[in-house]
């Protein structure tokens, strides 16, 4: 019996704005934070307004995140990004050249178990029988088909990304071996 613990948030989304190979500057996603890189003096764009970019922006600013956006030295936009341009970011409205793009818009909560390949029955792996049925599923939440041996809280067709749960989790696990 497999009883995966692994977290949902482990693999951030690519970036999939126009350009941002061309981007000369640096960038990376919050979750592989760059170390080597200052961001003191810097221009810096936060691309996501999530809870990963609230914590991010506090963290580079100092106050707290409401306090931060009403900097002087912070602008906030809406505006949809058009394309990463080899200074900056290009939106519908303006040009807005910075040194540093940090991504924080999401993870691939779907593929959750890679780079881990789980195959069950005829060689098929999960990730595949979660692509065709368009996501995570589970009988009961916790038993797949054509893998038996595997035990994974899902509800509503996400994995539960709460540490805490999957600690609940363990008694419901037991209770299903008995």
């Amino acid at each position: 019996m497999l009883v995966p613990y692994v977290g949902t948030i482990s693999i951030p989304k690519e970036c999939n704005v126009p350009g941002h190979e061309r981007f000369k500057g640096y960038m990376w996603h919050s979750a592989r934070w760059n170390h080597t890189v200052s961001l003191k003096g810097e221009r810096v764009a936060v691309i996501g307004n999530g809870c990963s970019a609230a914590q991010l922006v506090t963290r580079i600013f100092d106050p707290g995140y409401l306090q931060s956006l009403q900097s002087p030295n912070i602008q906030l936009t809406a505006e949809p990004i058009l394309e990463i341009t080899e200074t900056g970011l290009r939106t519908s409205k303006q040009s807005i050249d910075v040194d540093v793009i940090i991504l924080s818009a999401g993870f691939k909560i779907q593929d959750f178990l890679s780079p881990i390949i789980v195959k069950g029955v005829g060689g098929i792996s999960l990730n595949e029988q979660w692509k065709d049925w368009r996501g995570a599923q589970a009988y009961i939440g916790d038993v797949r088909h054509q893998l038996p041996q595997l035990r994974y809280r899902v509800r509503r067709g996400v994995p539960r990304p709460s540490p805490r749960t999957n600690l609940l989790q363990i008694p419901i696990t037991g209770k299903l071996l008995d």
